[in-house]
């Protein structure tokens, strides 16, 4: 009985020691829970290269105007990326890449979801109203930042009208006067557009017999 009772002991104590010798190991291979940059590019070390993302083709056919000041003669590999996350929003032009030439810098937007991970994948832009918490790209990478485009009503989107939400983002160009850039007025001339009286004509039309016309209807919301 004793016997027994003490190999049962034995097997168990044997048993609890190489469980943790697998933990031991397990952690010990995985110092660090975040990926490095460098195990990042070990996914695609190809990035933006032939037969990644983008290839040679695609990249001959970027365009390319360098304004007065830029003298950026960095190649399109070697550009910094800005990721525009809402697939159906890319205001550039025809495609999902093109290389942008500020006055004083460089960089290459593109829609392309699969340069997410890339080194060179700087920032990733989000259109306000189509943005969705549970869509957003994580894990967040320690070397990009996110900036929020919302020129829309909030009420799009509620959730970027809390404290929660809007301090997701690294830069915002958005309906506030407390934005990076604020967009308060965007296509508007002047503010006395909205608050001076006037008359509309709709198309030169009188009121129709049953004395009706058209109308217009602004929505504001307070800021």
């Amino acid at each position: 009985m004793m016997a027994g009772r003490g190999r049962m002991v034995s097997c168990v104590c044997l048993g609890l020691f190489v469980v943790l010798c697998w933990v031991w190991v397990s952690f010990a291979s995985f110092p660090d829970d975040q990926l490095t940059l460098e195990d990042l590019d070990a996914l695609d070390r190809g990035a933006f290269q032939p037969q990644s993302a983008l290839s040679e083709m695609e990249f001959a056919s970027i365009s390319s105007y360098r304004g007065p000041g830029n003298s950026d003669r960095r190649s399109n590999k070697e550009l910094p990326i800005l990721l525009w996350w809402s697939g159906g929003l890319f205001p550039h032009f025809p495609g999902d890449t093109e290389r942008i030439d500020c006055a004083t810098s460089s960089c290459l937007v593109t829609s392309n979801r699969k340069v997410q991970l890339y080194k060179r994948t700087a920032s990733i832009i989000f259109y306000g109203t189509d943005f969705r918490a549970y869509e957003a790209p994580l894990p967040r990478l320690r070397h990009q930042t996110w900036a929020l485009f919302h020129e829309e009503s909030p009420m799009n989107n509620y959730f970027l009208s809390h404290g929660p939400g809007i301090r997701l983002f690294n830069y915002t160009a958005t309906f506030r006067r407390e934005s990076d850039y604020p967009l308060t007025l965007q296509w508007l001339p002047t503010l006395d557009y909205l608050l001076t009286a006037r008359g509309r004509v709709f198309g030169g039309k009188e009121p129709t017999e049953e004395g009706r016309s058209g109308s217009c209807a602004v929505h504001a919301v307070p800021l």
